[in-house]
């Protein structure tokens, strides 16, 4: 019997210091997690991880399908209100409006979530750039499948999503320059989606000839074997010494680019696209 409660309270010592343990590693947790979104208005890291878990995964594309049953019924109010603010507010929709920025649908839809990146963008606020394939529900035949982009954003902390249409995935100001004795080349702002990207850029003209800006000068590149030209015919004259803001236009093929280049007669100039990257196969 003394040896049972032997057992015992030695048993109970262990349980107590494991549960200290656990509250511990807990509270450093929480106060990393804390450190990493900084103080009020810092911008936490942008780091992109492919999502694994299949609690999640689920969970995101359950949201999608939400989202596009609301679209089928054309209940605007609900889309109204499924849509992010930070999208809202970039294209001024209201409720009245918000007709005009969603697509519509003959048939009910069923989405299949093929890809998906996980973006931390606050205390327990989380955006995923989701890649799947929309189908008709059809009952007769076999609908045809296409390809669908889409970025959902959960809020853990009060328990609901939100929708960037579209693949919407980042709207950053960060000026970044490059330059060398030909040209001046400030990416002044990047809309980036997973099936189209916008910049915003200055181009200052540093020679005493016209310099020509069209589809053949510009080029996004994603890695060193696919490089994506403007999907428009632009033909922009620059005369020396002067300065254009312009507005590129590249079709995206694949996730996020990783460099902006204009190809002058010696050499590229490049802007790097930092993301810092990180994708788990």
């Amino acid at each position: 019997m003394k040896h049972i409660k032997k057992t015992m309270i030695v048993i109970s010592v262990i349980m107590a210091i494991l549960i200290v343990i656990l509250i511990i590693l807990l509270s450093v947790r929480k106060e990393n997690i804390q450190e990493e979104a900084g103080e009020e208005g810092e911008t936490l890291q942008f780091q992109i991880i492919r999502e694994q878990d299949r609690d999640t995964f689920f969970t995101v594309e359950e949201c999608v399908n939400q989202y596009i049953n609301q679209v089928f019924r054309q209940d605007y109010e609900k889309i109204y209100h499924l849509l992010d603010e930070e999208y809202k507010n970039l294209y001024q929709i209201t409720l009245e409006n918000v007709k005009n920025y969603v697509e519509r649908f003959v048939k009910p839809q069923n989405f299949s979530a093929k890809e998906m990146y996980e973006i931390q963008v606050g205390v327990n606020q989380y955006r995923f750039l989701v890649k799947g394939t929309l189908k008709e529900q059809e009952m007769e035949e076999v609908a045809e499948e296409k390809d669908y982009y889409i970025t959902i954003q959960l809020d853990y902390t009060n328990g609901i999503f939100t929708v960037f249409p579209n693949g919407y995935i980042t709207n950053q100001k960060e000026q970044k320059i490059s330059e060398n004795g030909t040209i001046s080349m400030i990416l002044q702002n990047e809309l980036v989606y997973m099936t189209e990207t916008i910049y915003e850029v200055t181009m200052i003209n540093q020679t005493q000839e016209v310099i020509y800006i069209n589809e053949n000068t510009m080029s996004l590149q994603y890695d060193e074997n696919t490089n994506q030209k403007l999907n428009s015919n632009i033909q922009i004259a620059i005369q020396p010494g002067e300065e254009k803001e312009i507005e590129l236009r590249f079709s995206n093929n694949s996730m996020l680019p990783k460099k902006l280049i204009y190809q002058t007669e010696n050499e590229p100039l490049t802007i790097q696209i930092d993301y810092n990257n990180n994708y788990e196969e």
